[in-house]
């Protein structure tokens, strides 16, 4: 793959998972629990009210004007489904 294609829908899951849809057609589920134990700015994310509040901003998953996530992480270590 030459290009790696954009999120265009969002659905957050149980348990602290994305269910992630990009242009390409593919879905992949990431999982953030390990994220989310790492602590730092991601820790905000242990809040399942604010987990669910994802959103896509250009591609990318978006918390809050600054909490954003890199789809390339999810695009290759997130589950295909």
């Amino acid at each position: 793959m030459d290009y790696l294609p954009n999120i265009i829908k969002v659905k957050a899951l149980e348990d602290f998972k994305l269910l992630c849809e990009f242009s390409n057609g593919e879905k992949r589920i990431y999982d953030f629990k390990k994220i989310i134990s790492r602590g730092g700015v991601f820790k905000k994310l242990s809040n399942p009210a604010i987990f669910k509040r994802a959103f896509i901003i250009s591609g990318a998953v978006c918390w809050n004007d600054d909490l954003d996530f890199d789809p390339c992480e999810i695009y290759y270590y997130g589950e295909k489904i």
